[in-house]
């Protein structure tokens, strides 16, 4: 198994082998700060990832694995912060780009097409970590709605009136 970290790229023609391709990935205390960055999360820790690369068909691979972690993020409604334990499996299919062969073998349906016969794990991490944490996190027991001023009919613009009524005094 090949350790990788968050810019790894793997040619398809010269790094993978016709069989299984094993990665392993464990972020370092700088990826984490680059992903927090990136994505706006307070803190990522003890993140890793296995994937796997199998060549299904000429120009056709796929990619599976598993990330493991926690994530910290600001409560959307409050601020305060929200840790989630992340722990999800990625499927995708790679196809070379339409543009390097006379024929397609596979549907493109679903499959992402490769850039110039590279596979960019590093991306794929990330963006699976984006895809997979909560987008919307919230304390426990914080409220769903909240309203301005003493009106709470639930109407979406409740709130917008009560500051306008209170720019105009």
């Amino acid at each position: 198994m090949t350790q990788i970290c968050l810019k790894t790229k793997i040619k398809v023609d010269f790094d993978l082998n016709k069989k299984l391709n094993c990665f392993y990935f464990i972020a370092n205390k700088t990826e984490c700060e680059n992903l927090c960055e990136r994505f706006g999360f307070l803190s990522v820790h003890n993140l890793s990832a296995r994937i796997e690369i199998r060549e299904l068909a000429s120009d056709c691979w796929d990619l599976k694995g598993k990330i493991k972690g926690f994530v910290t993020q600001s409560c959307r409604a409050s601020g305060e912060p929200v840790c989630e334990s992340i722990d999800f499996s990625i499927e995708e299919r790679y196809v070379r780009s339409l543009e390097q062969q006379t024929e397609v073998e596979v549907s493109l349906y679903e499959a992402e097409p490769l850039n110039n016969g590279v596979l960019d794990l590093g991306e794929v991490i990330s963006q699976s970590l984006m895809m997979g944490v909560d987008p919307w996190p919230r304390v426990a027991g914080m409220p769903e709605q909240f309203f301005y001023g003493e009106s709470s009919s639930g109407h979406s613009f409740t709130a917008l009136a009560a500051l306008k009524a209170r720019d105009k005094e």
